[in-house]
């Protein structure tokens, strides 16, 4: 999935948080971002396989599904990994453990979702945008509406 469903999709659950009490929309924004930056082992992925740095090369070659789609962020060793850091995190700030757990976890989740529904869907429009290669298939951008339409509903209703 592109990054701004994992921040669309990461923003809507911890908008539900903030509802709840638990943190505030500042919070549930850098929840977001910790949602979007758990794939920037992709970047480092292609830095060591490729034994350079560019983020648009980088970005093309995820695209275009080039590497090897999952490192160990997004393996069972990562999950554990990051439930330990969210438990022990929750010992000293119980929101801080929120926004590292519910980012990391949901960033899986749609990651899931992507690879069990979405993926399937083959219509999608190809571009390239600065350089930077597209591939967003019809089904992610009706994901994306229907999370901002429920995010909208959420905080504001």
């Amino acid at each position: 999935m592109y990054p701004h469903s994992h921040f669309i999709a990461t923003l809507f659950l911890a908008e539900i948080f903030v509802r709840l009490g638990y943190i505030s929309h500042r919070l549930a924004i850098v929840c977001a971002i910790v949602s979007v930056l758990v794939d920037f082992d992709h970047l480092i992925e292609y830095c060591i396989v490729y034994k350079r740095f560019s983020f648009k090369n980088a970005w093309n070659v995820c695209v275009a599904n080039k590497l090897h789609g999952r490192t160990a962020v997004h393996r069972v060793f990562g999950i554990v990994v990051f439930a330990l850091a969210t438990l022990i995190i929750s010992l000293f700030s119980l929101p801080w453990a929120i926004v590292i757990g519910l980012g990391y976890f949901s960033h899986l989740a749609v990651d899931l979702l992507y690879n069990v529904w979405i993926k399937k869907s083959e219509k999608m429009v190809k571009t390239k945008l600065l350089g930077f290669l597209f591939q967003i298939r019809y089904t992610e951008v009706t994901f994306d509406i229907i999370m901002l339409v429920v995010l909208y509903l959420v905080i504001y209703m």
